[in-house]
């Protein structure tokens, strides 16, 4: 049993090897792979040793006798089991005192706002909101109506910049009779 199974792999191995080696004429030729270009197998057989190695290593061996260890600390309640010492807390407290201090004065200057806002000057904001909307209605009308009138204007001082420019022609013309008339 065990040689029809060596012998499959074997097979098997055989028929990877030359579908490789075809893959490799197609991909860079068959002149490239002649001049002794490292081929496709001899490459992945160099990778597979160098992982193997790896996995061998000491170091790479530790660390995943150590996997259960590292998953532990990976897990999100794992930092609010940990307990702190008082003089942690303290140093933590010295190295966040700067911001501590400005988002203070931020709370400060927030409260010195609110109480700006809630001074009589802005209750009844709300009916003087309406005022102002219908004023700013009226505003927009009247613009409306300014506008027309504009136009209005500019049309009679166009029709009248026309008469006049007539009325000076005629004038030049009996002018110019005139003047002829007179010699």
């Amino acid at each position: 049993i065990r040689y029809s199974k060596m012998a499959d792999n074997g097979a098997y191995i055989s028929s990877l090897e030359k579908r490789v080696t075809a893959l490799e004429q197609r991909l860079i030729g068959e002149e490239r792979v002649r001049e002794g270009q490292p081929s496709l197998i001899h490459l992945i057989k160099t990778i597979d040793g160098k992982l193997k190695a790896l996995t061998r290593s000491e170091v790479v061996t530790a660390i995943l006798n150590q996997k259960n260890e590292i998953d532990k600390f990976m897990q999100p309640g794992y930092v609010n089991s940990l307990k702190l010492t008082d003089g942690a807390k303290e140093e933590l407290l010295i190295c966040y005192s700067e911001q501590l201090r400005k988002i203070q004065d931020q709370v400060e200057d927030f409260g010195q706002l609110k109480d700006s806002i809630n001074n009589l000057e802005f209750k009844g904001l709300d009916t003087k909101e309406k005022k102002v909307s219908s004023l700013a209605a009226s505003h927009v009308k009247q613009e409306e109506e300014v506008e027309t009138v504009t136009r209005q204007i500019q049309g009679f001082l166009d029709l009248y910049t026309k008469l006049l420019s007539q009325l000076s022609q005629e004038c030049v013309k009996w002018d110019e009779t005139l003047t002829t008339l007179e010699k």
